[in-house]
């Protein structure tokens, strides 16, 4: 019985309980949800660039950063046309490290981030039929966006609200 958060490019949440009922919450790709991945987190970053860019924020390290991995934005609109998800995944962990240093932008990101795989992990054990989750239910990680999951727990706790979990 549990939960594993496969949290990658891309997120699923998969959960089975005591009769071994499997049930699935995700899957279906950053142009339709993705909400908490790597790909999803990228694109997060790229949209405060432009916003920057734009005089809309000042998020200076991320259009920095942004610039330095996928080249000048002008270039984005050509350069993302192809495999986006895989472009946008690959500023996850230079926007961690950002985070860890102390970029607000950054930590906002992966606090939003942390709050939709909390709400996803909600979903999938409210889904899951069985009277088991009224236990602590235990969740396990996996995947490179894991690696970020310090900056993201506080979002998680926030987004499963009253479902007791054990992060792993």
């Amino acid at each position: 019985e549990g939960v594993v958060v496969a949290l990658g490019t891309g997120i699923v949440v998969t959960t089975i309980n005591d009769r071994h009922h499997v049930n699935r919450v995700g899957g279906h790709g950053l142009t339709l949800d993705d909400r908490g991945s790597g790909a999803w987190i990228g694109r997060r970053a790229a949209q405060a660039a432009i916003d920057t860019i734009e005089n809309l924020t000042d998020a200076d390290q991320i259009l920095s950063l942004c610039e330095e991995r996928l080249g000048s934005h002008e270039s984005w609109p050509r350069r993302l046309q192809h495999d986006a998800p895989r472009m946008f995944a690959a500023l996850c962990r230079p926007l961690a490290e950002l985070a860890r240093a102390g970029d607000h932008h950054a930590t906002a990101i992966f606090d939003t981030a942390g709050e939709e795989i909390g709400r996803r992990i909600r979903a999938a054990l409210l889904s899951a039929d069985t009277p088991a989750w009224g236990a602590v239910a235990q969740v396990a990680f996996n995947g490179g966006v894991s690696n970020a999951l310090d900056l993201m727990i506080p979002g998680i706790m926030r987004g499963v609200g009253d479902v007791e979990c054990n992060l792993r």
